[in-house]
């Protein structure tokens, strides 16, 4: 497993773990400037799925606002728009039991993306 950013108060852990075959983002995303570490995030991740070395993006977000928002779909939507990609690579959406809120985003950018989403529910 590899830590490509440590996580800090305002920008998520960002994790690749080429034995599993993910990139995890985990934490909070509140970023300054939301494009700039967006762009940096889709880099790594539309390359990595390009050479193979991941099928799947983990994405647990105990918040975001909504600068991130739209960069999230935006890299959703640089998958999407490959169709091999599309086919391929799956989102697991990662959301606390009580957080229905996390959930519907979820539901939204599934939608939105058209991307393959698997829901992972945390009791803890």
């Amino acid at each position: 497993m590899q830590i490509i950013s440590p996580k800090t108060d305002k920008t998520p852990s960002l994790t690749l773990n080429e034995f599993l075959k993910e990139f995890s983002i985990e934490g909070i995303c509140i970023p300054e400037d939301p494009t700039e570490f967006f762009d940096g995030l889709k880099k790594i991740v539309i390359e990595s799925i390009s050479n193979g070395i991941i099928n799947k993006l983990s994405i647990y977000l105990e918040y975001f606002n909504t600068g991130s928002s739209k960069c999230l779909l935006e890299l959703m939507y640089s998958i999407s728009g490959n169709l091999k990609f599309r086919n391929e690579v799956i989102i697991n959406w990662i959301y606390q039991f009580e957080d229905g809120e996390l959930f519907e985003s979820g539901k939204v950018f599934e939608e939105l993306s058209l991307l393959k989403f698997e829901y992972t529910e945390l009791t803890e």
